[in-house]
């Protein structure tokens, strides 16, 4: 599986993010917690990763990074079941930070 890719450039900084669809979500259940870790080093989150007012999505900003670098942003997510997301694809954004 390939990861969904974003590109940014050095200086661009703004939102990405995932949503939960069924069947991982269910009816009625919510997101209720999300973190993020970023790897390699170098861009730089920007506050904490946050969940929509709807609770099926969740964001985090992105800041800097340097160009001709790939980063891994890896969301762990939630929900209201108790059911944890954190799969090293599905639930990752490459970025690619362009000049």
């Amino acid at each position: 599986m390939i990861l969904p890719v974003v590109e940014k450039g050095v200086d661009g900084k703004f939102a990405i993010g995932l949503e939960l669809l069924a069947p991982d979500l269910e009816a009625g259940e919510e997101i209720t917690a999300v973190e993020t870790t970023i790897a390699p080093v170098g861009l730089t989150p920007v506050g904490a990763a946050t969940i929509s007012a709807d609770k099926r999505k969740v964001y985090q900003i992105i800041d800097a990074g340097v160009a001709g670098v790939d980063y891994t942003v890896q969301f762990k997510i939630t929900t209201s079941a108790g059911y944890v997301y954190e799969h090293p694809v599905l639930n990752a954004i490459r970025v690619e930070v362009v000049k």
